[in-house]
């Protein structure tokens, strides 16, 4: 039983240094390859219609799906919108956006769009936080899982 503990330990500090050194080295230890599908991909959120009100981003999403780790969201949108990530299941369902992160303000939806890349296997709440939350409650919304 001893022995065992010790392996185990060896293992941890082994695993440690060498996410130490990726770290170090500039790299990502979380980031994992697209496996699943080969290359990553791009997604237009909305399709032809991009990030506007009145579209049901859940149903895009679910007709989308799936999502891998390292494909990425391109979202195309006009002044009256941004894009927020939320922090879980609660303030996204109640569009609660005080501990939310803006990745994409006003003015960065023009031309081409701005991209966000999905580098982890956690949920993404996805959200328009203009006009007061309002958009978001009418549905301007979407939450996704990517796979490794």
């Amino acid at each position: 039983m001893g022995l065992n503990k010790f392996y185990y330990s060896m293992l941890f500090v082994v695993a440690t240094f060498l996410l130490g050194v990726q770290a170090a080295r500039g790299g990502d230890a979380l980031k994992v390859p697209n496996a699943a599908s080969g290359s990553p991909k791009k997604f237009m959120v909305g399709g032809t219609d991009g990030w506007v009100f009145g579209v049901n981003y859940t149903e895009w999403a679910d007709k989308n799906g799936p999502f891998h780790v390292n494909d990425s969201l391109v979202f195309k949108y006009d002044q009256k919108h941004a894009v927020y990530l939320l922090k879980d299941l609660k303030t996204y369902e109640s569009c609660d956006f005080v501990f939310a992160r803006i990745i994409g303000g006003t003015g960065d939806g023009g031309d081409a769009g701005f991209e966000f890349t999905l580098e982890n296997t956690k949920v993404h709440y996805f959200a328009c936080g203009e006009s007061g939350g309002m958009h978001c409650s009418q549905g301007m919304k979407f939450s996704l899982k990517p796979t490794a």
